[in-house]
């Protein structure tokens, strides 16, 4: 999926560590988890719900948001540089840790990060149970598994045997999804900062919730309705939606011969014009975070877009270009590894653009293969890899390796940020970020929101119904 089609467009365009037994009990008893976070003056709106921390205390909090620190990556055959534990504490590995989290999806407690009316952790409900043992048997997607069982059966095993998806804080070898206009309004209504004042266009969505009461209601009573009509995500989402819509036709009809300056909009018409302009150029785009910022887990400082598909094939310019990048004056690898790369990846190849900037420089390639030499793990415990270029041309040519074991990234994405609600993090399995987005009969997107569970389900499922491009088997 590249986007909406022209006429779519044109319609709307915790201080201290649990102790193990405590927590095993916890989760053997179906007890839900829920930490809230410490959180900066910049953050303190949002409500975290995460159990990431929970077995290692505040150190493993500060680097579960912050993933590993930039420049520090564990090479393949085990090579890693020495992390201290701060306070001398100790805990289980970050690949013991994602098991851990896996197992917690598996057996229906749902981790989330989510934010109520006005970032109020009162406002929002604990941790829920995410689906009956049915429904986390029935598969979101499953031509999808069909698609990547012809593609990679060994990833498709892994898939089908424990596929997990969460809301999270921002996290390396995590996804970024982009949210829609309206979520992004639902989202920014939610949002208190320090003085308790909304972002303009949240503050306008309330006020016209507000507006759609029935005009009888108390004073009083306003704001006890007000929450449970918010509650509703179905009604608030049309709402927004309408809300978009005629901001931006009226917006349109303040062009003369078809040029519109924006410096005669009001605050939230330039904003929402912005927003929109946006949401079009990364429409459903979904992002695999290879760094993340020290900020709190709310901005992804290096990402790929893993759902553009470029090529399917390699010729002489295109392999040469990601070898080398756009400066044959100085190329990393000489003539006859562009002849091998050719001969690897000529006839199948996936290759992605990642991103809108650095499209200059070599291409990256990611994959899940750890014993590749000169490969490097994103993220300890993610078990997802970076570099090992020759060692990959000489395992597909040497029929060790498929092609489509590997995907190549032109460019990348930079600052990426959830803080107003334009991006959404997601912890997920490994398979969901690594296998190919090649025809994929159902979205990227929609996978893996639907993944997530609740409200992020609800909001794929918004989605899909406008698009007639796609089959409703696929839903």
């Amino acid at each position: 999926s590249f986007g909406p089609t022209p006429a779519m467009g044109r319609i709307f365009r915790g201080e201290a560590a649990m102790p193990r037994r405590a927590l095993a009990a916890l989760v053997a008893a179906g007890v839900l988890l829920t930490l809230r976070s410490a959180r900066s003056p910049a953050a303190s709106s949002a409500h975290r719900s995460f159990t990431a921390p929970l077995l290692r205390g505040p150190a493993a909090l500060r680097r579960h948001r912050v993933g590993r620190p930039s420049g520090v990556a564990r090479k393949a055959g085990g090579e890693e540089e020495e992390e201290e534990e701060e306070g001398g504490g100790s805990g289980p590995s970050p690949e013991a840790w994602r098991d851990f989290r896996a197992q917690l999806i598996a057996s229906g407690i749902k981790v989330t990060d989510e934010v109520g009316d006005g970032g109020s952790a009162a406002s929002v409900g604990e941790t829920k149970v995410a689906r009956s043992m049915e429904e986390r048997r029935q598969p979101v997607a499953p031509k999808n598994e069909e698609l990547l069982k012809e593609q990679n059966e060994e990833l498709w095993n892994e898939y089908i045997n424990g596929a997990w998806a969460h809301p999270s804080l921002v996290e390396v070898g995590g996804l970024l999804c982009r949210m829609p206009v309206p979520a992004q309004l639902l989202y920014q209504m939610r949002q208190l900062d320090s003085r308790g004042a909304r972002p303009v266009l949240g503050e306008q969505l309330r006020q016209r919730l507000m507006e759609e009461l029935p005009e009888d209601t108390k004073a009083s009573e306003k704001e006890a309705l007000f929450q449970t009509f918010a509650g509703n995500i179905n009604y608030v989402y049309r709402v927004a939606e309408r809300m978009v819509n005629e901001r931006l036709e009226f917006i349109s009809e303040q062009a003369q011969g078809g040029r519109l300056d924006p410096r005669s909009l009001e605050e939230a018409d330039r904003r929402l014009v912005m927003m929109y302009t946006r949401s079009q150029d990364s429409w459903q785009s979904v992002c695999l975070v290879l760094r993340a910022s020290a900020d709190a887990g709310t901005t992804a400082a290096e990402s790929v877009t893993i759902n553009r598909p470029l090529a399917r094939r390699l010729d002489e310019k295109l392999a040469g270009y990601l070898l080398n990048g756009n400066d044959p004056e100085e190329p990393r690898y000489s003539r006859d590894v562009v002849a091998k790369c050719i001969k690897a990846f000529g006839r199948e190849a996936a290759v992605y653009l990642g991103g809108p900037d650095r499209q200059a420089e070599p291409a990256l390639l990611v994959h899940g293969f750890g014993d590749l030499p000169g490969a490097e793990e994103v993220s300890t415990g993610t078990r997802i890899y970076i570099g090992g270029i020759e060692a990959a041309i000489d395992g597909v040519i040497a029929g060790t390796f498929s092609p489509l074991d590997f995907r190549w990234f032109v460019g990348r994405q930079s600052e990426l940020s959830t803080r107003n609600g334009e991006w959404s993090a997601v912890a997920c399995a490994r398979p969901i970020a690594l296998k190919q987005c090649l025809g994929l009969p159902k979205p990227l997107w929609h996978e893996v929101m639907e993944l997530c569970g609740g409200e992020s389900a609800l909001l794929s499922r918004l989605e899909f119904v406008k698009r007639d491009d796609l089959e409703e088997d696929d839903a």
